[in-house]
This record gives structure tokens, C-alpha cells and sequence, in this order.
């Protein structure tokens, strides 16, 4: 797990794709720690190291088969919990696979029942941000209980992000936007890192963050 304190009072809960805590994750957290957020990254796979991305079909098999979206929507509640006591704000910002997670634990309790074990267990978060969480399609169903905000790229290979922007976009709470690029855009260390979408995430995140903490003030 990586962590970066800063007595800050907002936490900044990091999640990271099937390849685990990389340079691009580690990254993320340290430039999250340099705006003097506290950050957290927990390392759902426990232990093992970080996939490359030339293994891409042997790191989404052991994902999804010995640690699994149930498991690490649990953990990740688990972990809110521990943590809530020290924090004003809590924040989930997710990757691929860890959108999908930031997704899954925004739920509403009362509105998510029958969509996803564990969904809507842990309900006192201050926000969310997913990069490019493809398998959201299979959760449109679900009600967010606070603000999410979604990015994905403009080309998906399974589905028509702008179709699911459409579908989203419906959610109350819910930002979607679609930029230039595909799948791993915000990634630098992918083939499919897109420099001008990068500092658009970034700023569309920062400002996302920005607005959620001036209303909670």
C-alpha cells in the first residue's frame, strides 16, 4: 500500500488497474501528494508485484480470479471505514478496473439493493472519479449517493462510450465526458497515453475535486 500524510483533512483514496501499484499509479498518488491531499493506495493484489502491461491477459485473469470486483469493493469499504474518523472529505479516484470499484462502493444504499454485493456498504463519501472504467456498462443501474465523475476515451473496443455517456449523464450526481483517445489515455507509460487528454483529465479532475470541497467548507 502506498501512503502519502500530509495532516491534510481531505483523503484521497487512490485505486489502480488490473497490473497493480505501477510507476503510472505511483505517479498519480505522488502528484495527488504534491496538492497536499493525504493519499492512500491500497494493493488489491496483496502483495504481488506489478504486472507489465506486455501481460495484460495473465494480469486480468489473476485478477478477476483470485482477488475479484466482490472482494475489493468489501476491502475498499473496510478501508473507509478505518480512516472516516480523521478525514472531512473522502474521495475515490480509480483506474480501468478501480473505476469500476469507485463506481460499485458510490452507491446508495437504499436505491442499490440486488446490484452489486456490498454495493452502497460504506456511504459517506465525498466523491468519485473513474478514468476509463469500461466494465461501469455492466452497472448502469446503480444510483450514486454522491457526486461521480466519469471520464472515458472517445474509442472503446467493446462498447460506444458516447452511449453510455448518454445513459449516465440521466444519474443525478453524475459528470460523464468523453475525450480524445482510447483505453489508458491518462497513462504515460501505456501506448494509448494521449498528452492532450492527460492535462484534461487533470483538469477536469482538479476542478471536479475543487468544487465538491468549496461546498463542504
Amino acid at each position: 500500500m502506498l501512503e502519502y500524510r500530509n495532516d491534510s483533512d481531505v483523503l484521497i483514496v487512490v485505486l489502480h488497474e488490473i497490473y497493480g501499484i505501477n510507476d503510472h499509479i505511483t505517479g498519480v498518488c505522488q502528484r495527488l501528494d504534491e496538492s497536499g491531499y493525504d493519499v492512500i493506495c491500497p494493493d488489491l493484489l496483496v502483495g504481488k508485484p506489478a504486472f507489465d502491461y506486455t501481460r495484460e491477459e495473465e494480469a486480468y485473469r489473476y485478477f478477476m480470479n483470485f482477488v475479484g470486483l466482490e472482494a475489493s469493493v468489501k476491502k475498499i469499504a473496510f478501508l473507509l471505514r478505518q480512516e472516516e474518523k480523521a478525514y472531512r472529505q473522502i474521495f475515490l479516484l480509480g483506474f480501468s478496473v478501480g473505476a469500476t470499484i469507485a463506481w460499485l462502493c458510490s452507491g446508495d444504499p437504499a436505491k442499490c439493493s440486488g446490484v452489486f454485493p456490498y454495493c452502497g456498504s460504506y456511504n459517506k463519501l465525498s466523491g468519485v472519479v473513474g478514468c476509463y472504467g469500461s466494465r461501469i456498462r455492466d452497472y448502469t443501474q446503480l444510483v450514486p449517493s454522491c457526486p461521480v465523475l466519469l471520464l472515458f476515451p472517445e474509442e472503446e473496443k467493446s462498447f460506444d462510450p458516447y452511449m453510455l455517456q448518454k445513459e449516465l449523464s440521466k444519474k443525478e450526481r453524475t459528470e460523464v465526458h468523453i475525450l480524445k483517445g482510447k483505453h489508458g489515455f491518462a497513462d504515460p507509460y501505456c501506448t494509448n497515453y494521449n498528452e492532450a487528454s492527460f492535462f484534461q483529465a487533470e483538469q477536469i479532475t482538479t476542478e471536479f475535486l475543487d468544487r465538491i470541497k468549496e461546498v463542504n467548507l
